[in-house]
């Protein structure tokens, strides 16, 4: 929710701005730019809330696990503290 008040926000004022400063080709040009790299940054965030995977680093190398919906299921409930046999949907 705060990634999608701060892309909302961000873009009234990239837009405020950038109507101020219509005159200016060059500072349009940059804040353009700028506006485009917040708006990336924003939908990676986006994605990696929907991401199932974890990458771990280490001197041996990358591991890539997988979480399956079992236990994000169970984290969940441990998280909510709802009882065992009620289904949560992950998907």
């Amino acid at each position: 929710m705060a990634l999608m008040g701060a892309a909302f926000l961000f873009t009234i004022y990239a837009a405020t701005v950038l109507y101020i400063v219509r005159g200016s080709i060059g500072l349009v040009f940059w804040l353009g730019v700028a506006a485009h790299l917040q708006i990336a940054i924003i939908t990676t965030g986006f994605i990696a809330l929907f991401v199932k995977r974890t990458l771990t680093v280490s001197k041996e190398g990358i591991i890539v696990n997988d979480i399956s919906n079992e236990a994000i299921t169970a984290v969940a409930q441990a998280i909510t503290n709802t009882p065992q046999n009620t289904t949560l949907s992950v998907d």
